[in-house]
């Protein structure tokens, strides 16, 4: 049997239901604003071969989104967004990196993929390198921006990438079974993780947090010593922005503000019974990825609607802070 990982079967179940729901209450929509229409246009033109929808930017924290898809090509399926310094780029589970090039004002494939027939599900920008995490080959580096690529997996033993992250200037990997750290080109496995599936990871003020399908894990200063904060649910992602940590569990939104010790749910505003991709901050604005587009945190700690000019059903799936644009990212054809 081929593999598919729990990520991308959680995903196509809820997409599904929420289809189904919006079938269900199409003959309450009405009155598309113009913003909405002509990014329909714009999906329609991709249909015909020029413009996909699926990356926007916005250059006012979100109030008002662009289609910037151009140069990518039919059929791909968009798995990550990555940043650092200048440079801006976007994985694919057809394992093609792009870069985008902000003078032609288009994505620009790299010269070469990374060399595996597995999908690339994870992108990391650090140190002037690409690193592209696949979900069965382990890791692939390349040093010249895509002009060749080398595999790094000596000491990983589980080769399904969840997330490549940079802390404090070294490089961690989340597996399937286990958290690894990168010392000498070679992966150690963090002894407390073995056989739990990690995530994703954050680093508020220097301490380590792991989402996992067991819950969230702290560091407690010690490398190989870690101590549950969050049980009881399984985690997709975890970020963090300041003081506040924000645990995306399945159907839920969680927040804490004292490092672990108690948890708030914050899901009012957004769609009930659906999760939250990611959470991020741009100047003074928090920002949540839903299901069906980008809301944003209100004064009242309510979740506001705020796509303007995002296709009408628009899971942004990915999004990043990159210098002053925040940028979201969905997969697939998007209406």
């Amino acid at each position: 049997m081929s593999y598919v990982c729990e990520k991308e079967k959680a995903i196509m179940k809820i997409f599904i239901a929420f289809l189904l729901l919006s079938v269900m209450q199409a003959d309450k929509v009405s009155n598309h604003d113009t913003a909405v229409s002509e990014n329909q246009n714009a999906a329609n033109s991709a249909r015909q071969g020029k413009i996909r929808s699926i990356v926007y930017f916005s250059a006012n924290d979100g109030a008002f989104w662009q289609n910037k898809s151009k140069g990518l090509p039919d059929g791909i399926f968009l798995t990550d967004l990555a940043t650092d310094g200048d440079l801006l780029a976007l994985s694919t589970k057809q394992h093609d990196v792009f870069f985008y090039d902000f003078r032609s004002d288009s994505w620009q494939k790299t010269a070469m993929s990374p060399p595996t027939s597995q999908n690339v599900d994870d992108l990391l920008l650090h140190e002037g390198k690409i690193w592209a995490g696949t979900q069965n080959d382990g890791v692939f580096v390349s040093a010249d921006q895509g002009k060749s690529w080398k595999a790094l997996n000596e000491g990983l033993q589980n080769l399904v990438i969840r997330r490549l992250v940079a802390i404090q200037n070294q490089v961690w990997a989340c597996t399937n079974e286990g958290l690894y750290i990168l010392r000498q080109n070679k992966w150690q496995l963090v002894k407390e993780h073995p056989s739990i599936q990690i995530n994703s990871i954050t680093a508020p003020d220097g301490e380590i947090y792991t989402g996992t399908t067991r819950g969230i894990f702290k560091n407690t200063g010690k490398e190989d010593s870690w101590k549950p904060v969050f049980q009881g649910k399984a985690l997709h992602n975890i970020n963090s922005i300041g003081k506040n940590i924000y645990a995306m569990v399945y159907g839920d939104l969680m927040v804490s503000a004292d490092k672990g010790a108690t948890w708030k749910n914050i899901q009012e505003g957004l769609p009930k019974g659906l999760y939250t991709f990611h959470v991020i901050q741009s100047h003074n604005t928090t920002l949540a990825g839903q299901w069906d587009g980008v809301y944003k945190m209100t004064g009242t700690q309510q979740w506001l609607k705020y796509s303007n000019g995002l296709p009408a059903k628009f899971p942004a799936i990915e999004m990043v802070v990159f210098k002053d644009l925040v940028i979201a990212a969905s997969s697939g054809w998007v209406e």
